[in-house]
């Protein structure tokens, strides 16, 4: 499927980090974005995203840096079609677990086997400008069939969700 022309011209304006911080501080609205910057924000390249996934690669990878510690990548996709992807949550967890393979290869040796190594938070946002409601699962917890069942011992997460068409 050839990129959507809406694609590329939301990945351009988001390309801008004073428009990708703008909209995380108006949609996502955590207390842990009031003090972040544009000067804090770095656009990451793309190149661990798994080939068997070229037609749907996330667009946006941005590095938030607080102080002089790294501790926060925020990714986000830009899945802008005209109706709702029910592989969403799958599709995530697998761009989340590149990203962090990425994250893991890039750090010294010495430090990611420190007791007290930690990999930075890696947060999903899905930018969604569909007509139909979205109405994908949005918790990881749901793509399971009887994952209730198993309680916390599954691997579990809840992407943000952007819907263009039901904001003013």
């Amino acid at each position: 499927m050839p990129e959507n022309i809406h694609d590329k011209g939301y990945k351009r304006i988001l390309s801008q980090k004073a428009m990708f911080l703008q909209l995380l501080k108006r949609f996502l609205n955590n207390s842990w974005l009031e003090s972040v910057e544009e000067r804090d924000l770095e656009l990451i390249n793309k190149e661990f995203i798994p080939t068997d996934y070229q037609e749907k690669e996330a667009d946006l990878v941005y590095k938030i840096s607080r102080g002089d510690k790294e501790c926060y990548y925020v990714y986000v996709l830009l899945e802008l079609q005209s109706k709702v992807d029910y592989t969403m949550p799958f599709r995530l967890l697998v761009y989340m677990v590149e990203l962090m393979k990425h994250i893991f290869a890039n750090t010294p040796k010495k430090e990611r086997e420190r007791k007290d190594f930690r990999m930075p938070p890696v947060l999903p946002i899905v930018l969604y400008n569909g007509k139909r409601p979205w109405t994908a699962v949005r918790e990881f917890r749901n793509y399971y069939r009887d994952g209730q069942i198993f309680g916390e011992r599954l691997i579990d997460f809840v992407y943000s969700l952007i819907d263009i068409n039901a904001q003013d």
